[in-house]
């Protein structure tokens, strides 16, 4: 059973929940009171090339530039001797939260994401006739969210998480129709978190590096067809940010949050069709699958 003090905690929550948090949160840095809690981020499936304009339609069979590293290593072996390719882009949104109950001067936070930047750089180099490398930095992972000046910013006021990755690759062609590829990455994450302390601001931040792997099939089913499958492993972040609040209602009473944050991208399956029906004009389209164990419920120690 928890103590008073716990119990009083959990009340204070409840008066500052309102409509969108539990959104907030899942997009957000999912901090609850708990001694273990959970973060996520966004997921982009698209990273600054032209993948963007097309929505992502058939990514793992187009290999239409070097960009393939990231989405069908095997696509490498379609590319010309030497290929960059980068870009940049920005995501923003409305995740707007407003409290239930605003009496007594509480103050909502409104739309609380912010702009969050994106780029990327890839290179590749057909190293013979029937092998390709390459070399990708990318960032497709992350999330920020400001909620300002509002009731519960002794829990949170922003929080930014940030990932990129260095992924070297290689492709071989095992004959004219048909190609495989292999990349690893090694991710960088980053995580911060800034809450109201005794009336000001204090900023807390951890990181953490991980590794995943990805594999990739492309064939050629006729001359103007070919599909493409690709998977890509999970990748872990642990994050541990210790921090101190003061609750309204309980004078002289503080209490130590530990917050360890786990994020983790979840390990998936892309599944492409092209059919080319000119130089000009092509058709395509895909299948994106995510492993569901990734999805846990965190801990609730009320």
């Amino acid at each position: 059973m928890p103590d008073f003090h716990t119990k009083r905690a959990d009340s204070f929550f409840q008066r500052i929940e309102g409509n969108g948090m539990n959104k907030s949160i899942i997009l957000g840095s999912g901090l609850l009171f708990s001694s273990l809690s959970h973060a996520s981020a966004l997921y982009f499936y698209e990273v600054a090339t032209e993948d963007t304009s097309l929505a992502g339609a058939g990514q793992a069979a187009r290999a239409q530039d070097a960009s393939t590293l990231l989405t069908n290593p095997a696509g490498m072996t379609r590319l010309p001797d030497h290929m960059v390719t980068g870009g940049l882009q920005a995501m923003g949104g409305d995740i707007p939260y407003s409290l239930d109950d605003s009496s007594g001067g509480r103050q909502s936070p409104g739309n609380v994401m912010k702009l969050f930047p994106n780029a990327s750089l890839f290179y590749t180099q057909r190293l013979s006739d029937t092998v390709s490398a390459g070399l990708g930095l990318y960032g497709n992972y992350g999330l920020g969210i400001d909620f300002g000046n509002w009731a519960g910013d002794r829990l949170i006021k922003k929080s930014t998480m940030v990932a990129m990755t260095l992924s070297p690759a290689i492709a071989w062609k095992l004959s004219d129709k048909v190609s495989i590829g292999a990349a690893t990455g090694l991710n960088y994450g980053f995580l911060s978190l800034t809450r109201n302390v005794d009336g000001a601001d204090e900023k807390q931040s951890d990181h953490d590096w991980a590794m995943n792997y990805r594999l990739g099939l492309l064939m050629d089913l006729t001359e103007q067809t070919r599909a493409g499958i690709s998977w890509t492993s999970k990748t872990d972040y642990h994050f541990n940010i210790d921090g101190k609040a003061r609750f309204p209602g309980l004078p002289n009473v503080e209490y130590n949050l530990p917050i360890a944050a786990q994020v983790r991208a979840p390990q998936q399956v892309m599944m492409s069709l092209v059919h080319d029906l000119n130089k000009q004009w092509s058709v395509m389209g895909g299948s994106w699958l995510a492993g569901l164990e990734s999805v846990r419920k965190p801990a609730d120690h009320r």
